[in-house]
């Protein structure tokens, strides 16, 4: 199927184009309302509970992530984030955090495809340590990596990785900083996860807290279309993407829903689907979509800029 200079306009979707192409941002600001759910249309998908959306207190914008989970379902994750679909190395991690002096203890961590524990971060009313292949360092019990940690602030921490050194380190908003920590085992795709660590462990009950705008950066691989993973691995794309000139290998389901948005004006965009796809979303520019079973559906708008846009053989 060839579209050249042809608008096909199912539904009309208006997002601004705002990730650059090796940056991924989750932020908590699109479609956010106080008190209600993160689940819903979400880069987040949940593990065993929402975050929810709250205007009180934010690091970035209008609204931050508050994390509660009181169930004491211990050593399950609330949320995770799954960022690369292939196998990739992430050259940072960055994500704002907050506590109270009523919060209990969470983690912001990157973990492989078979759920093994990379590199984190994690703060205990309100200790901050570091985990690594060697396990927990710093925090309330075994003693706080920033001496300077308070309650009620937005603490922002960056963390590096070298993969070639197989180490990482950290630098915190307020100068507290730390390096020569080793990075745990990675196999296939990366995830970020944000999980309960009360008391230094995994495996306790309680989550409250808060965290605003994660972000990953990976210079060396590319970037991905895959803005979340379905139940099934599918790749499901609903963000904006600037892609002109780059190639994608997508060896699973490929969806992209009706809010994505896809740009190539300096350059043919090439998409290598080797499964079924469904299209939807706005295309502005040169494609070349290869897929075994491409469904055009509702939502999708077609804008041949600059050259042409061609589904299937």
């Amino acid at each position: 199927m060839r579209f050249k200079k042809i608008l096909l306009v199912f539904a009309f979707v208006c997002v601004a184009f705002s990730v650059s192409a090796d940056v991924k941002v989750a932020s908590f600001e699109e479609d956010a309302s106080d008190g209600s759910n993160v689940c819903s249309d979400s880069v987040w998908v949940e593990d065993d509970n929402c975050f929810s959306y709250d205007s009180s207190t934010a690091a970035e914008g209008s609204y931050s992530a508050h994390l509660q989970d009181t169930s004491n379902n211990a050593g399950k994750a609330l949320m995770h984030w799954e960022v690369f679909d292939t196998d990739s190395k992430v050259d940072k991690l960055s994500a704002w955090y907050r506590e109270t002096s009523s919060s209990h203890g969470h983690a912001v961590t990157i973990k492989d495809e078979n759920g093994n524990r990379i590199a984190g971060f994690y703060t205990n009313n309100p200790g901050f340590g570091i985990y690594d292949a060697d396990g927990f360092h710093g925090g309330q019990i075994s003693g706080d990596l920033c001496e300077s940690s308070s309650y009620s602030t937005w603490y922002q921490v960056n963390m590096t990785f070298d993969w070639s050194a197989n180490t990482f380190s950290f630098e915190r908003s307020d100068g507290c900083s730390g390096s020569g920590y080793n990075l745990g085992e990675q196999s296939g795709f990366s995830s970020v996860y944000v999980e309960n660590a009360d008391d230094e462990n995994w495996e306790n009950g309680n989550v409250v807290g808060w965290i605003d705008d994660v972000s990953l950066y990976s210079e060396s691989i590319g970037p991905s279309i895959c803005d979340s993973r379905g139940l099934d691995n599918e790749c499901i794309s609903n963000q904006s993407h600037s892609i002109g000139g780059q190639s994608f290998n997508i060896s699973s389901v490929f969806e992209a829903r009706s809010n994505a948005v896809f740009e190539a004006l300096d350059g043919e965009a090439y998409l290598n689907v080797s499964n079924r796809s469904t299209i939807s979303g706005f295309w502005r520019g040169s494609f070349n979509i290869q897929a075994e079973r491409p469904r055009i559906v509702s939502g999708a708008v077609f804008r041949p800029e600059n050259g042409n846009i061609v589904i299937g053989d």
